[in-house]
């Protein structure tokens, strides 16, 4: 999913990719010892909160567009905020996956995911309500409460993975 282009129905892909995530996350968590990956660049700790603090910045953007959004000449600009937020989610899937035994961790980017997944099926209600501006309100206003929701969840998992000690133990 990191280089994964998204069609005009990107809402939609980006909520099944994301039900993918979770439920690989969730496999992996309940049993580790399954995992079996072998990477050969070590773990850096920089390079896992820089990937958290992007998909908090993506997250605005695409929350900023949807909110912006008036008709279908600007799916294009929503499509690629969205496609640019799910490569970032998978970015950190990816380090997340590298250390599935922290559990809390794991727990944390399970719960940002959920709440992107919320997130676009309201982005996806934003823009299917088309041109009703009673419905557009309403609907705009349930996005808002979703990415208040999304950037707490997001917020926690930028504590966390700042926190993290990446040192090998002995």
């Amino acid at each position: 999913m990191l280089n994964k282009t998204y069609s005009k129905c990107a809402c939609a892909e980006a909520i099944g990719d994301i039900d993918a995530m979770i439920a690989a996350l969730e496999r992996l968590r309940s049993s580790p010892r399954d995992l079996v990956v072998r990477i050969k660049t070590p773990l850096d700790a920089s390079s896992l909160s820089a990937s958290v603090r992007q998909l908090v910045t993506d997250s605005k953007n695409m929350v900023a567009g949807a909110m912006s959004w008036h008709s279908d000449r600007e799916s294009g600009l929503l499509r690629a905020l969205i496609e640019t937020a799910m490569h970032t989610l998978a970015s950190v899937f990816y380090h997340c996956c590298r250390l599935i035994t922290v559990v809390d961790l794991v727990d944390n980017v399970l719960d940002a995911a959920r709440s992107l997944r919320t997130t676009v099926e309201a982005v996806r209600v934003v823009v299917d309500a088309g041109s009703d501006l009673d419905e557009t309100a309403d609907n705009r206003t349930a996005l808002l409460a979703t990415a208040g929701l999304l950037a707490k969840s997001l917020s926690v998992l930028v504590q966390k993975a700042r926190s993290y000690d990446f040192s090998p133990t002995t």
